[in-house]
This record gives structure tokens, sequence and C-alpha cells, in this order.
């Protein structure tokens, strides 16, 4: 599990993303208001892909402990080209590795004061989010 942490609140927060205490590899980092709707801010790999399958039966049990750790290796495989290293993250703007991806070629919108939004986080395996208060 991805661990969030507001470092600094207000209208520009600051983030530490973390896995088992060490900065974490991330895929994708978003910001998006608590009472819905999708991302306002976003960040991710240039270059990244995504493929939905529908139509497909499924099962549904619990993983035992072998597969999570090959579905975790495998993840780490495919995915490690498209992460990057991070530790913090300031609204607004993209650490090394990532790109802004919402909104497209315009800057981050600014936060109303006292709303709430929630800080999403995904690695190649692991997610974490956060409630915070502009």
């Amino acid at each position: 599990m991805l661990e969030i942490e507001l470092l600094e609140a207000g209208l520009v927060p600051r983030f530490r993303i973390t896995r088992d205490g060490r900065p974490a590899r991330l895929l994708t980092v978003m910001v998006q208001p608590i009472e819905g709707g999708g991302p306002i801010w976003a960040l991710g790999p240039l270059d990244m892909l995504a493929t939905v399958t529908e139509g497909l039966g499924h099962e549904e049990r619990q993983a035992s402990a072998q597969e999570m750790r090959e579905l975790e290796d495998s993840a780490k495989a495919a995915l490690g080209d498209l992460t990057a290293e991070v530790l913090e993250v300031s609204y607004g703007s993209a650490p090394t590795g990532l790109h802004q991806v919402v909104p497209e070629e315009e800057p981050a919108p600014a936060l109303h004061r006292g709303r709430r939004y929630l800080v999403f986080a995904a690695g190649p395996v692991e997610t974490g989010s956060a409630e915070f208060t502009a």
C-alpha cells in the first residue's frame, strides 16, 4: 500500500508518497473533489497506453501469496519503464519522470479554499489515497 502524507496544506498542497517508508514508484497521481467528478489534475508517464478487455468471464477468490508475488513481479516487469520514483509531489508541478496529463496543455486549475479533495496515487501493483482541505 502507498502511504500519502500531507506535508503542506493550502491552495498548493504538497504530499509525501512512500511505500514501506521509501520513495514510491508511481504510474499516476490524481486530485479530484470529494463530492465527485473526475480528476481535475493528473500526472502520468508520457507514453502510457491502457487497454480494456470486456465480455470475459471471471472467477472471484482470494489470491494465494504465491499468486500475489507473481502478479507483483509481472506488473513490475511490464510497467517498470513507465514508473517514476517519487518522494514528494506539489499540486500543479510534475516531478521528474511524470508529466501532467489532466488538464492537457493548461496549468492545474486553482483549488478552492475550504473545499475537500482526494489525492490518489498508483504504482505498478499498489495504490494509496488521502483526503485534504485546500
